[in-house]
């Protein structure tokens, strides 16, 4: 509607970071985590929207592996991590948010993800494919993979940030970022983009019917069930503008470095440079 023309390659985890920095992209949608790594090794980069500020991950386990393991959803945080010890999990790409997820979580029960779980990157859908047919024990992603799984008989054992980690949002779950001065270039590119999004963030707020008889449209194959978990979940947790909260990026540096997806040495103390709002305003 902004007379855009948009094309979406896909991309897994932080190799959609890196293709905007080898310009072979010109944005990427993305955890804001990839932005501040690539900062650290002075690969400038500028966040121009947030759609998201949540982290919305969740880890699902398969019932086979419930009931082999004894895991108890309602048990605490740590009696359910460690009941995992040596599981294997699906994860999209390494240094990808899942992976970080589950370092910071490990981190903070007193385990090691790397050595205390096999690890495995996977396409997102793959994911349920994959813990249907015992090939994984669980994974962690957000939806409509949670809520495929889950209707195939497996359990969330790590229920959203909201619910089981708090202290994990504000995060800059979803970002738009750019080079650094890319804006400057096409500022007409950047805002219809930021603008576009804009008017999708209250679109879903002001006419949610409207936004589920698009997403049946694009993703039919999903069941309708699943498909308004996602969209609910989405329009709960997702903000009324695309602008970037300077507190959201300082909670996910923290958490990054937290969980070893960012070195002690690669911590920024200035982040409002990494932030564009014009834009989103």
């Amino acid at each position: 509607q902004r007379g855009l023309e948009v094309n979406l390659p896909v991309i897994a985890g932080p190799g959609a970071t890196n293709a905007v920095i080898a310009g072979s992209a010109d944005f990427v949608s993305t955890a804001a985590t990839s932005v501040l790594r690539a900062a650290a090794r002075g690969q400038a980069m500028q966040i121009i929207a947030t759609t998201n500020e949540e982290y919305l991950l969740n880890l699902v386990v398969s019932p086979k592996a419930m009931a082999e393991r004894k895991i108890d959803p309602k048990a605490d945080l740590a009696t359910r991590m460690k009941a995992l010890k040596g599981a294997t999990l699906g994860i999209d790409a390494p240094l990808g948010l899942p992976h970080g997820f589950i370092k910071y979580v490990a981190a903070k029960v007193g385990m090691d993800a790397d050595r205390d779980f096999v690890l495995t990157p996977m396409a997102p859908p793959n994911m349920v494919s994959s813990l249907k047919s015992g090939a994984i024990d669980g994974f962690l992603f957000g939806e409509p993979f949670v809520s495929l799984a889950v209707m195939g008989g497996a359990k969330v054992v790590i229920d959203l940030a909201r619910v089981d980690m708090p202290e994990l949002n504000p995060y800059s779950t979803n970002t738009i970022a750019t080079r650094a001065g890319h804006c400057k270039q096409v500022p007409e590119v950047c805002s219809k983009l930021v603008g576009g999004l804009n008017d999708a963030l209250k679109l879903i707020q002001s006419d949610p019917e409207r936004v589920k008889g698009m997403m049946r449209a694009r993703f039919a194959q999903l069941p309708p069930s699943v498909l308004d978990a996602s969209f609910e979940q989405i329009r709960a947790t997702s903000p009324r503008n695309a602008m970037t909260n300077e507190a959201a990026l300082a909670n996910t540096q923290r958490i990054s470095l937290v969980a070893g997806t960012l070195k002690p040495d690669e911590k920024r103390d200035h982040l409002a440079a990494l932030i564009d709002n014009e834009f989103a305003k």
